[in-house]
């Protein structure tokens, strides 16, 4: 996320920039939450945290925006394992993920798969992917969780 982009927006700016126009685009009474990964500890495959619990969009909109901006990027991209622990994060509740990465899965799961597994056991959650100068090869591999989830793949 430290990187930049053809039009020299470092990733990370991107990224809070997506999730700010996603914000505003929602329903105020939507429930929301904010989950995430990669920012605490360099090396630490574990490294996903929900940072704000679901709540109203109206009650947490400006929570989630600061939340967003304090967060330094340090390394890993635990897609999976953060995928896992969104899951346990909705509970019972209908909902949809929105996946902001600027590259692959960097450690031990395979988010395709994961997703493959989920649907096999009718776990009926679209993952949204919102990619950030990606490779063609990226592009692809990360369509994949939201084609195999029903979500959608944009490439910001």
């Amino acid at each position: 996320m430290w990187g930049r982009l053809e039009d020299d927006m470092m990733k990370i700016e991107a990224a809070q920039n997506a999730l700010s126009s996603y914000l505003d685009n929602l329903d105020a009474s939507n429930q929301v939450a904010l989950r995430a990964y990669g920012h605490n500890r360099e090396k630490d495959c574990q490294d996903s945290e929900l940072l704000v619990p679901f709540n109203n969009v109206s009650d947490v909109k400006d929570q989630i925006r600061n939340r967003a901006l304090a967060i330094k990027p340090t390394g890993r991209t635990p897609i999976g394992i953060s995928l896992m622990k969104a899951l346990e994060d909705i509970g019972d509740q209908e909902a949809e993920i929105i996946l902001i990465s600027d590259g692959l899965e960097t450690c031990d799961i395979d988010p395709c798969a994961l997703m493959k597994s989920w649907r096999d056991k009718d776990i009926n959650i679209k993952v949204h992917v919102v990619g950030l100068g990606l490779t063609e090869k990226e592009k692809n591999t990360l369509m994949c969780i939201a084609d195999v989830s029903g979500g959608q793949f944009k490439d910001a």
